[in-house]
C-alpha cells in the first residue's frame, strides 16, 4: 500500500499578530478549493485558494470532524486523519488511491489548535504536475 505524505502544517499552529495582541488563526477551507501545494509547506495563516481553471497542484477533497475528543494525542489524530481521508479519496477522485498518481496530504490539528477547539482535518489531494481543472471525478 502506498504511504501517505503526512503533513502537519505549521499554519495550524501559527499565531497572527494583531494590533490588539496575539490571535490564534485556524485555517478554513471548503471542499473543492484549489490550492498550491507550496502553500502547504510554508507557515501561512490561511490557505491561498485559486480558481480551479488556473494552474494548481492541490485541492481540498474532504473536511473531516475527528471522532477523538479527549486530550491531544498526535498519533491518534494522525491515524484517524489518514484513515478518514483515505476512505473519502475514491468517492471524490473517482479512482482507488493505490491506482492514482495523486497523494493525500491530511492537514490535521496541532496541539495549539486542538487546545483552541479545532477538531477538523482538511483532506488535501496533491498532484506531481500542475493542472487547470478540478481533481473531482478526474480518475487521475
Amino acid at each position: 500500500m502506498r504511504r501517505f505524505r503526512l503533513l502537519t502544517i505549521a499554519a495550524l499552529g501559527v499565531l497572527a499578530l494583531t494590533a490588539c495582541g496575539e490571535e490564534l488563526v485556524i485555517p478554513s477551507a471548503a471542499v473543492g478549493d484549489c490550492l498550491q501545494s507550496s502553500d502547504l509547506e510554508s507557515s501561512v495563516a490561511q490557505f491561498s485558494v485559486v480558481e480551479c481553471d488556473t494552474s494548481h497542484d492541490a485541492e481540498v477533497f474532504a473536511l473531516v470532524d475527528l471522532a477523538h475528543s479527549g486530550e491531544f494525542d498526535a498519533t491518534t489524530i494522525i491515524d484517524e486523519s489518514n484513515a478518514a481521508c483515505l476512505a473519502r479519496f475514491e468517492s471524490y477522485v473517482g479512482i482507488d488511491y493505490n491506482e492514482s498518481v495523486l497523494l493525500i496530504r491530511p492537514v490535521h490539528p496541532t496541539q495549539i489548535t486542538w487546545d483552541a477547539g479545532d477538531r477538523q482535518t482538511v483532506c488535501v489531494v496533491t498532484s506531481p504536475e500542475m493542472v487547470t481543472e478540478s481533481f473531482a471525478s478526474s480518475e487521475i
